[in-house]
């Protein structure tokens, strides 16, 4: 299933683990794997709860990142 891979290398290139995408999403960890994994067929919802969980941890991990950035900034031009 092309949808779950394409969330799998996100999740992989964000640096996040299943544990950490499957709590956040509120699934068992044992599922996540056994979709990336192709064991298992997850429901259209199912899907759609790993993508939109994994978009909003990687927009937080974007904030926190642009919030470092700036503060590193503010420390460089003092």
């Amino acid at each position: 299933m092309k949808a779950i891979h394409e969330i799998r290398e996100a999740r992989e290139k964000a640096g996040f683990t299943i544990l950490q995408l499957a709590v956040a999403a509120g699934v068992n960890p044992s599922t996540v794997w056994r979709w990336e994994n192709g064991k298992g067929n997850p429901q259209f919802g199912g899907i759609s709860v790993l993508r939109d969980t994994l978009t909003e941890m990687i927009n937080e991990k974007i904030g926190k990142l642009a919030d470092l950035h700036d503060r590193v900034q503010s420390i460089k031009t003092q």
